[in-house]
């Protein structure tokens, strides 16, 4: 597999990181949809807390 995808300029998009963040998105999305329930609080739970894990992962 190749390091980089492509380039916008001088940044690289590097494989590795993409495909992480795709997997990232996608566990989410299968999360928040098994997780639906008939009022969907469950599911509303999960959507915050994974977001707030991105918040603090970026910092």
């Amino acid at each position: 597999m190749h390091q980089y995808w492509f380039f916008i300029g001088d940044f690289p998009i590097r494989a590795y990181g993409t495909m992480v963040a795709l997997a990232f998105i996608i566990g989410v999305g299968v999360t928040i949809f098994f997780s639906k329930n008939k009022d969907g609080f469950l599911a509303m739970f999960f959507f915050f807390t994974l977001f707030f894990i991105i918040l603090v992962d970026c910092s």
